[in-house]
């Protein structure tokens, strides 16, 4: 005669502190986001592209605010532009 085993499993986890700190970080950002949206100075984050001996070639345009979008209208966020090449 086969007997069933038959059982019962909880699981109880207290999130608490993970969701307060989902939270701060959410205010944070929220900060973070209209400091950089109001600011009146133009402000970019580029990513710096480089060749093969490490020298930088380009760099791509991570972020940009509004005041640097206006005054760089042709230079949009996920773009790259060339470094200019020195003046002989």
């Amino acid at each position: 005669m086969k007997r069933a085993t038959r059982g019962h499993c909880k699981t109880e986890r207290d999130i608490t502190e993970q969701k307060q700190a989902q939270d701060e970080l959410a205010v944070s950002e929220a900060r973070y986001r209209t400091l950089f949206n109001s600011m009146i100075e133009g402000f970019c984050i580029l990513e710096m592209v480089f060749d093969a001996r490490g020298e930088p070639v380009d760099g791509r345009f991570l972020e940009v605010n509004p005041a640097f979008e206006s005054k760089r209208v042709a230079e949009r966020e996920g773009q790259t532009r060339a470094r200019p090449r020195p003046r002989s």
